[in-house]
């Protein structure tokens, strides 16, 4: 069996995490890791990447890490829970595991005001479950008491990780109710200012070229947009449109 280094490739692999929270004792040393994953699905490559995480952060910040898989589906937290086998005597990586029977259903603006973390991850678990909308109504109203940049990266992360009808109400909420903007929110706006300007047309007539209707829809300026969609509503030659 050779074991000289000559012998051994490696191939360079980019991993991911969703998040990690670093804590620090007042000298500035590492403590503790936590590195957080969404897991929306069971996905049997979480099993390769998952320990390598974990050894990666442990190596780099020469500390004990714990791995948390938040989840809204208890199959994948049933999963998690069987833990994955390295290979290696002994080292079988259990997740942490933060399901929907581990998360409470915050409906109440207060507790979720004291509790954001609490609150984020009962939006997650529960959004799409028939209590969902009052759940991240709630979790939504509590981001507008917090730091800007922080309540973005809270919301376009849930909006990532849902899926169903809570996605759709968590796209509604971020274009209509929210007092901050994202970026994401942006692009729906756009896309929905798009959309009208050329159910307009169509619905009086007007014929689009594809041209046109590439240039409306590539349009990110919302301003713009709704300026087109008046001119819309009284032109009659799609040139017009953009004049």
């Amino acid at each position: 069996m050779a074991t000289g280094s000559e012998d051994c490739t490696t191939t360079p692999v980019e991993l991911t995490r969703d998040s990690t929270f670093v804590y620090r004792s007042g000298d500035g040393l590492s403590r503790l890791a936590v590195c957080c994953e969404i897991q929306l699905r069971v996905d049997p490559s979480r099993e390769w990447v998952w320990p390598v995480y974990q050894t990666k952060l442990r190596l780099d910040l020469k500390c004990p890490v714990v791995l948390i898989v938040i989840t809204p589906d208890p199959a994948v937290a049933r999963w998690c829970a069987r833990g994955f086998d390295t290979g290696h005597p002994g080292f079988i990586l259990a997740p942490l595991c933060i399901g929907p029977e581990e998360t409470d259903r915050i409906t109440d603006l207060e507790e979720a005001r004291e509790n954001l973390e609490l609150a984020f991850m009962s939006a997650l678990t529960h959004g799409d479950t028939p209590q969902g909308l009052v759940i991240l109504d709630t979790f939504v109203e509590a981001l507008n008491e917090i730091d800007l940049e922080k309540a973005r990266q809270y919301a376009e992360l849930l909006l990532r990780s849902l899926t169903g009808p809570g996605k759709l109400h968590m796209e509604h909420l971020m274009k209509n109710d929210f007092e901050f903007t994202s970026d994401y929110a942006c692009r729906l706006r756009a896309e929905g200012e798009a959309k009208s300007i050329l159910i307009v047309l169509k619905a009086r007539g007007v014929p689009v070229t594809q041209h046109a209707r590439d240039r409306i829809r590539a349009c990110a300026d919302t301003a713009q947009l709704e300026r087109w969609l008046e001119r819309a509503a009284r032109i009659e030659h799609i040139d017009e449109l953009f004049q």
